[in-house]
């Protein structure tokens, strides 16, 4: 899975695999891999059992191993609250 934020005029929070949106994800193990371009945002991902950022303001690229239980999960950006979204886990 890929997370990009980009320092530009239309910067965005995203979650993706294999190119598509992520919606749904069944429960389990994961490798998410975030790229954080952005001065000024982060990836902030919570839900069930987890609560993991990146920095505001510092650009990274890091690859987390994170466990999905059931339920809904957000990410968005601490520097902006217009850049955000979901998913469910089944």
């Amino acid at each position: 899975m890929q997370r990009h934020s980009q320092e530009t005029p239309r910067s965005f929070v995203t979650l993706r695999l294999d190119g598509k949106k992520v919606e749904t994800l069944e429960a389990g193990k994961y490798s998410f891999a975030v790229t954080d371009k952005s001065t000024k945002d982060n990836f902030h991902l919570q839900g069930p059992g987890l609560d993991r950022k990146t920095p505001v303001g510092g650009r990274q690229a890091i690859t987390w191993m994170v466990t999905l239980k059931k339920g809904v999960y957000r990410y968005s950006s601490d520097g902006s609250s217009k850049r955000k979204g979901s998913f469910t886990v089944s």
